[in-house]
This record gives structure tokens, sequence and C-alpha cells, in this order.
């Protein structure tokens, strides 16, 4: 493990107050293998998604109450079909409305300038995700990441997805990686660039 994987179980094990072995850490190669070792340490076995479905009813009612949908949201939704972050007014809008946190993803707008384009494309790489291809459901995730220290009561972890989030959001806090690029799958060391 090198060192920046090391200060990420390290906050993982403050977080949720367990020591995971030297042994048993170095089989933690994604990010669902951390949650699975934290939920055995906890004996949490839990698989409800009650935050999930509280966070993403609330993201309903804000999207409702903005105007940005007439007809129910599903998770599978593309979430850019209702929001779209390049309008920081409404972006905020939405944050004020939702009553929460919530990371605009890194978008690159074109320019009717080829030129500009380009340089844009050299100066901002491009993010390691499709902001067109965020569903509903990842979008919930993002933002329940992002307020984890508000939504999670950590001496009072009962589900799996709140270990979830909270390791999504540890990670995200410790290594600066976006909350878009994290999901269960993820390696740390391929995708998210931990050595």
């Amino acid at each position: 493990m090198g060192l920046d994987s090391v200060e990420l179980l390290m906050e993982v094990e403050k977080y949720f107050g367990i020591t995971i072995p030297d042994a048993e850490a170095a089989t933690i190669v994604t990010i669902q293998k951390m949650v699975d070792a934290v939920a055995a340490h906890l004996n949490v076995h839990d698989e409800r998604l009650e935050l999930r479905d509280r966070i993403f009813h609330s993201i309903c009612v804000a999207l409702q109450d903005a105007g940005f949908c007439t007809a129910p949201l599903q998770l599978t939704d593309r979430i850019f079909e209702y929001i779209y972050p390049a309008n920081k007014n409404v972006w905020q809008d939405f944050e004020k409305r939702l009553g929460l946190r919530v990371d605009a993803p890194y978008v690159i707008t074109n320019s009717n300038n080829k030129l500009v384009d380009r340089i844009k494309s050299l100066l901002w790489p491009q993010p390691l995700y499709d902001w067109m291809a965020v569903t509903a459901e990842q979008f919930t995730a993002v933002v329940c990441a992002g307020n984890y220290n508000e939504l999670i009561d950590r001496n009072n972890i009962r589900t799996k997805y709140e270990i979830y989030i909270a390791v999504a959001g540890i990670t995200v806090d410790k290594i600066g990686v976006e909350h878009y690029e994290i999901a269960p799958e993820k390696s740390f060391t391929d995708d998210l660039g931990i050595d």
C-alpha cells in the first residue's frame, strides 16, 4: 500500500472507529470492498436504501418546486435532462431548495470558436465520467456523499448504503477526486489514482 492508500484507510478507520488488519487491508482494492470490510467490522448487514430514497425524494421535490420537471423523476432518468450545471444561478437555486450542498460536475461548454474549444480541452482535461450519462440514482449518491457528515450518524450506522456514502465522501475529501468519479466498482489505484 502506498502512502495515499494508508492515509485513506486510516481516515476510514477513524471515522468508523474500527481497525482493519494489514492483511485484510491489502485485499481492499475497490470502493465496494472497502464498504464490505467496514460492514463486516461493524456487523452491519442491512441492505435497505432509506437514505437514498429520502434524499431522492427531496431532489424530486426541489426539481418540481423549481419547475424543472412536471412528471415524476425515476432513478434511471439521466439527471442532465432536468438540471444542467452550466447555469450557476439555476444550480444555486436548486441547492437552496434542496437544503444540501450539491457539487456541480465538471463540464466544458463549447463555444462557437474551435480554437477556444481546443485551448479549453488542453487546459482542462475531460473528467473521468460522462455527465450526460449520470442517472438520478448516481446523482442522489453524489448529493449524499457530499453531505455525509450531516446525513449520517457515524455512531449509529445502520445500513451498508450509509457505509458506502461515508466511504465515498471520505475518499473525495482525502484524495480530491470528484464525487461523480466514485462508484462501488471503482478501483482505488486504477480508477481513482491512489498509490
